[in-house]
């Protein structure tokens, strides 16, 4: 994603009335979009914002070696069954 410049996401009115289209076109196609190239907070609002529930850029992490992205997905898994488990419980 181009940086968004010309509203609080920094970017210009043509950027964000493209990103916009895209992500009602991908919508109305009933097709998941993945932002690309998140590197601020302000990005990740305004996409979040527009309803875009994918992201992914250096906002979140900077490019890693492979075993050390399966440690931590690995560990989030982890995580996210264990605190399913634990409400399936009550």
């Amino acid at each position: 994603m181009a940086p968004l410049r010309g509203d609080p996401a920094g970017s210009g009115d043509d950027d964000t009335a493209l990103v916009d289209a895209i992500l009602t076109l991908g919508d109305r196609l009933n097709n998941d979009i993945i932002a690309e190239g998140v590197e601020t907070v302000q990005q990740r609002d305004w996409l979040v914002a527009h309803g875009c529930r994918y992201l992914q850029g250096h906002y979140f992490s900077k490019p890693l070696p492979q075993a050390r992205f399966l440690e931590l997905a690995v560990g989030r898994c982890d995580l996210a069954h264990r605190a399913a488990r634990a409400s399936c419980s009550d």
